[in-house]
């Protein structure tokens, strides 16, 4: 009876420590990895880069005999610049950044890849990413061209801006955005996706308003300004009345116009006149000389005398309208060189795109502001 007790005590305890085993042994079997293991493990279509070259056989060994249960493959970028921004399936939140050699471990399916960078115009290709293979593809690095680039470098500009919207224009005018103030001359924000309203207001009430379609993931740019350009100006001062008209001095330039028109017209009028009075002249002279009678010569030679007395007029007549043509011409070349009332804009303008430098100049303060490539 004792045995058989203690045997029953022994099976009791037995089966106590199993149960107490097994609340410690199978949690710790079946414990899912935390979310920052997944992480340091593998790139989900937006985490991490892989540069599965320069690890050793054992990382990566255990990297892809942990990942290869869910499926993945590694795509290899071929880049010939330092460096190359993408953004997949259009997850402008989770920008990448890569450089030369390196991969990226993604799920198995099919990925939409929008590529830029510095010398990279922007483009979109697709890629289908299969289990245990490796996909390469070949990011080029093209000539130079600022026209290209001026179309093509919004999502660069984007990143090196920090900003999705830069709007430009002068220093009196004032900014809305859907109805909101944003303060003056230059505006750099970041804006969510969207249809904004935006509203220039020049401090002479002149308005500007315009709908602009911003985006995440690459720069919009607005440049309006009220005051003209001092360079415009000069170049339009060589066409009567039109620098007038473009420094919006309209009574000037419509005079300038008016009277530069009027004094051209009357001195080809008067030219035309002068051509058809001095071909008659010259076939009444022509008889003339041909005449033998006396009486019929003296007729012909008061003709001649009345008939070059009119030639001379619309002679002189023709110089005056030309010489008035000239003087106008001078004065409007004088006066578009001139510098208008308002002042000219200033002569800083940026370009987003292609220069990251600009410094606005106020009465008593100086601002710069610089951002490198």
């Amino acid at each position: 009876m004792f045995v058989e007790h203690q045997l029953k005590v022994f099976g009791l305890a037995k089966t106590v420590i199993i149960f107490a085993l097994s609340l410690w042994i199978v949690p710790a079997l079946t414990a899912q990895p935390s979310q920052q293991d997944v992480e340091d493990l593998v790139l989900l279509y937006q985490a991490t880069y892989v540069d599965h070259w320069n690890k050793s056989i054992e990382e990566s060994d255990n990297f892809i005999s942990y990942v290869d249960s869910i499926n993945t493959g590694i795509v290899r970028f071929e880049i010939t610049t330092d460096t190359v921004y993408l953004y997949l399936n259009e997850n402008y939140e989770q920008l990448i950044t890569l450089t030369e050699s390196k991969s990226l471990r993604l799920n198995t399916g099919y990925y939409k890849v929008f590529v830029f960078g510095k010398d990279i115009p922007e483009w979109e290709t697709y890629l289908q990413v299969e289990q245990g293979e490796t996909t390469s593809l070949y990011i080029p690095n093209p000539k130079k061209s600022k026209f290209e680039y001026s179309s093509t470098r919004a999502a660069y500009a984007r990143i090196k801006w920090d900003a999705n919207l830069i709007i430009e224009t002068d220093e009196l005018t004032s900014i809305w955005i859907n109805d909101k103030p944003f303060g003056s001359e230059l505006v750099v924000k970041n804006v969510p996706t969207g249809v904004y309203k935006i509203e220039l207001q020049y401090n002479n009430g002149t308005r500007h308003t315009e709908l602009v379609e911003i985006q995440q993931h690459r720069l919009t740019f607005l440049s309006k300004f009220f005051l003209p350009s001092e360079k415009n100006s000069k170049f339009y001062s060589f066409f009567p009345g039109v620098s007038q008209m473009y420094k919006q001095q309209y009574l000037k330039g419509g005079t300038a116009m008016v009277l530069s028109g009027l004094a051209i017209g009357l001195g080809l009028s008067n030219q035309s006149r002068y051509n058809s009075k001095k071909n008659e002249f010259n076939e009444l002279y022509s008889k003339y000389l041909s005449i033998s009678d006396e009486n019929l010569a003296l007729e012909y030679g008061n003709r001649l005398d009345e008939m070059k007395k009119t030639v001379n007029k619309y002679g002189i007549k023709r110089n005056i309208f030309f010489v008035a043509t000239g003087v106008l011409y001078a004065l409007n070349i004088y006066d578009g060189f001139q510098k208008p009332r308002m002042g000219y804009r200033r002569t800083n303008s940026i370009d987003p795109f292609n220069s990251l430098e600009v410094a606005l100049s106020d009465r008593n303060l100086t601002v710069s502001l610089t951002v490198a490539f």
